[in-house]
């Protein structure tokens, strides 16, 4: 089973270099150019093409910045990618200790299993292989949510809020987070959040221009405004345009905006409302955060594929739980992921498998998260 799951990563790296010719660092150059396009006094989100042109936070260029200092391309790519490798092995560790401290279950594999088991998983998972081929700043930004949690749980508000802070400006939907701490009134994080995040807008102001805030917040406008219904667009709105475009339908845009906000709300309240009646306990406190995650990644206008990384908590919720059934639907759920580009290569080219997988992943944890909720309040009663 483990060489057809790393077969399968094997030929979705195939698809993207090979069938799809998708070379080495596409998407940092795309840093790296508008790097040099900011320090030289032009505008780095011109021309705008999603897909082709910076639409991050112009913090994204100052912690490029770091990796670039020697102006080798290739051995700043060389670098970038070595980072975000080592970066991932923290966060699998990170994630396996994390879930089984907040669930109590110590007992069900020594630390030194639990990360064997991970890096067996995640290191193959193709997603990963994806952000590293194309050299995509995901790990980075799972890792500084991943802090923002940790640290929220030691009540370490202003060191939480820096990472949160640090999160958004490197992904801008970990703002969704925002939300959470808010519901559990947590308002020294959230001010600790906003100076930092005031910090780190500061930065490439200082170093590049003044204008680029401003430049910034214009394509953040359009980016959330706009479907982009490309073919690696996994976004339910995306591939519900590309749907009623083949069958012949028209000026669906507004409708379908509206019902991914609607079904955005209707779900992260669903989350969070809970928190305005009782504080929750550290478990559902991480399923809360799980659930966040999915939420962040399904509802954002642009789900690649490599987005998928985002969801290694649930996934990883969802496997360690006691219930028999959670483990097989986790691992079923990630095979699903894996087997996608072969299913969009070989049967139909469209993302069934993995949007199969996403939404499934949400109604489990979902489930779940109400049954251990509905479980604690009647516990508390007794």
């Amino acid at each position: 089973m483990y060489i057809l799951y790393l077969l399968l990563a094997l030929f979705s790296e195939y698809w993207l270099g090979i069938i799809y010719h998708h070379p080495i660092g596409t998407d940092f150059y795309i840093y790296y150019n508008s790097y040099i396009k900011a320090i030289s006094g032009e505008n780095p989100y011109l021309p705008y093409l999603v897909g082709e042109s910076f639409v991050n936070h112009p913090f994204v260029l100052s912690f490029l910045s770091l990796f670039i200092w020697h102006q080798q391309k290739i051995v700043a790519l060389v670098l970038w990618i070595t980072a975000s490798a080592l970066a991932w092995i923290v966060v699998i560790k990170f994630v396996f200790s994390l879930v089984q401290s907040s669930l109590g279950r110590i007992e069900l594999m020594d630390k030194r299993e639990s990360f064997l088991l991970g890096l067996a998983i995640f290191i193959g998972f193709a997603p990963f292989w994806e952000t590293i081929h194309v050299g995509q700043i995901n790990v980075f930004a799972i890792l500084s949510i991943l802090l923002m949690y940790y640290y929220s749980e030691l009540d370490r508000p202003y060191v939480s809020g820096f990472f949160l802070s640090l999160a958004i400006v490197l992904k801008s939907s970990p703002i969704i987070f925002v939300l959470y701490f808010l519901s559990l009134r947590n308002y020294r994080l959230l001010f600790g959040s906003v100076l930092s995040l005031v910090l780190f807008s500061l930065i490439p102001s200082v170093q590049f221009s003044t204008n680029i805030i401003p430049s910034f917040l214009t394509v953040l406008s359009n980016l959330g405004s706009e479907i982009h219904p490309s073919r690696n667009n996994e976004s339910i709105v995306a591939l519900a345009a590309r749907l009623l475009t083949k069958w012949g339908f028209e000026n669906f845009e507004g409708i379908l905006k509206t019902g991914r906000n609607v079904l955005a709300i209707l779900v992260v309240g669903a989350i969070l409302i809970p928190n305005l009646l009782k504080n929750p306990s550290k478990s559902l406190r991480l399923s809360q955060f799980a659930l966040l995650l999915l939420a962040m990644t399904l509802f954002s206008p642009l789900v690649w594929y490599h987005h998928s990384i985002f969801l290694i908590v649930p996934i990883v919720l969802l496997f360690l739980r006691s219930e028999n059934y959670s483990s097989i639907i986790s691992i079923v759920l990630v095979l699903l992921i894996q087997f996608e580009r072969f299913f969009e290569d070989r049967i139909i080219n469209f993302p069934l498998p993995v949007f199969l997988a996403h939404y499934l992943l949400l109604g489990v944890v979902l489930y779940m998260y109400f049954k251990d909720w509905f479980k604690y309040k009647a516990d508390l009663l007794t």
